[in-house]
């Protein structure tokens, strides 16, 4: 009949361990050597039989677990994290662009301002010139026609003038005409 012990000897026997804690080595061979290793430990042989198994199940879920479940989710991560980054940088590029789009913005409505009152104040002088020069005209018409009135003025005055001095006379003649005339008298 076989006994834990027997079976956990194989094992170790198997893997060639020896074991060595501070500089003393064991081996786990001898059943009382292995024994007293698992009673400074507080292990009993089905507890060390335990470890045997589970330490390779132990590391083969790790490895098979690393390989189906932590990897992907990993790599998830990391994948986020990268389109995060890269977000985050675009986002900061399309920042900066904006600025520099608003910023040409600025210059270019600025220079349409600029461009439009000095647009502005190009017509404003030219209508300034034009209502300079009708007036100026409007003057020289009205000049004329005031220099013109008054020599119709004059020329007008002196025929009357003229046409009274030949209805004086006249007017004086029929008024001597007729105090030179005897008065009639009639009774």
């Amino acid at each position: 009949m076989h006994t834990k012990y027997d079976f956990s000897v194989k094992i170790l026997r198997f893997y060639h361990v020896n074991l060595s804690i501070r500089g003393v080595t064991i081996d786990p061979v001898e059943p009382s050597t292995l024994e007293s290793l698992l009673a400074v430990f507080d292990l009993t042989m089905t507890d060390f039989i335990g470890i045997l198994i589970c330490a390779p199940v132990f590391y083969l879920y790790t490895v098979i677990a690393g390989r189906v479940l932590f990897k992907p989710y990993l790599d998830l991560y990391e994948e986020r994290e990268r389109s995060t980054t890269g977000a985050e940088g675009n986002a900061r590029g399309a920042l900066e662009e904006a600025a520099k789009l608003e910023a040409q913005y600025q210059d270019a409505f600025t220079d349409a301002q600029v461009e439009t009152m000095r647009v502005k104040m190009d017509k404003l002088a030219q209508a300034r010139k034009e209502a300079s020069r009708i007036v100026s005209t409007a003057e020289n018409d009205a000049h004329a026609k005031i220099v013109a009135a008054r020599a119709e003025n004059d020329k007008r005055a002196e025929q009357i003038r003229s046409d009274l001095k030949s209805d004086v006379e006249k007017i004086s003649d029929e008024i001597v005409s007729r105090l030179k005339k005897p008065v009639e008298i009639s009774l």
